[in-house]
């Protein structure tokens, strides 16, 4: 039997989960981190951890990230489709851009804006933006608002950019309240709130989500998460 624990630290400050420089000055931030005993066979965000983040995600805000769409024709502007908005991000210079960032990537790259968390799960295994090689962004807006009126260009760069916060003005004006990135090797999930009731209310849903999957709950300082993460407790 699989014992899971997901984990969250505020307040963190180590530069070794490659979430650039931390600070409060402009938001609040945390980590949401898990732990499966036996180690899992596969790499990458275990499907079930990914599930219960999806859920606390779309619960709470609506979730816009990168993908290759499943579908063809997807337009410049945002288009409805079914019950979530897809936007191409063909742009003069944008492959450029992306290509610094990742060096394979399809050339109907588009965003996806959902409140579904059948659709926010593919956000972490999306082959053209790899949650585990850090190649993925996920906005947080709005729960009732439409999708983030944000420049394309300007998303990529959130993926390449250590510094998110020279552009917290950028994405207060699109709309935005906070995103997700993901930290060293995919490993954890970096929270960054531009708002307070965002990583209050994330947070909690995060917890009962974590309870409702039959998971193991933590908030630890950072030196113990870390610990946490590196070495298995004895199950």
């Amino acid at each position: 039997m699989t014992k899971t624990t997901i984990l969250v630290c505020r307040d963190p400050r180590g530069s070794n989960w490659q979430l650039g420089p931390l600070s409060s000055t402009h938001g609040s931030e945390a980590l949401i981190g898990w732990r499966q005993i036996p180690d899992p066979v596969d790499d990458g965000v275990p499907t079930d951890v990914a599930m219960v983040m999806a859920r606390a995600f779309t619960a709470v805000a609506r979730v816009t990230f990168l993908c290759a769409p499943e579908i063809n024709g997807v337009k410049d502007g945002w288009t409805q489709s079914g019950e979530e908005f897809v936007r191409a991000m063909r742009k003069p210079g944008l492959a450029r851009v992306i290509s610094r960032v990742i060096d394979r990537i399809p050339r109907d790259a588009a965003l996806v804006s959902t409140r579904r968390p059948e659709t926010a799960l593919r956000l972490f295994d999306d082959p053209a933006f790899p949650w585990w090689m850090q190649g993925q962004i996920v906005l947080l807006s709005a729960h009732e608002a439409g999708p983030p009126e944000l420049d394309c260009e300007c998303a990529i760069s959130l993926v390449d950019n250590d510094d998110w916060s020279n552009q917290k003005e950028i994405l207060s004006e699109a709309g935005i309240l906070g995103m997700v990135r993901p930290g060293v090797d995919g490993d954890v999930a970096g929270l960054f709130s531009l708002v307070p009731s965002l990583e209050a209310a994330l947070l909690s849903t995060l917890e009962n989500e974590t309870s409702r999957a039959g998971f193991e709950w933590a908030v630890l300082p950072e030196d113990k998460f870390c610990e946490f993460l590196a070495h298995s407790p004895s199950p």
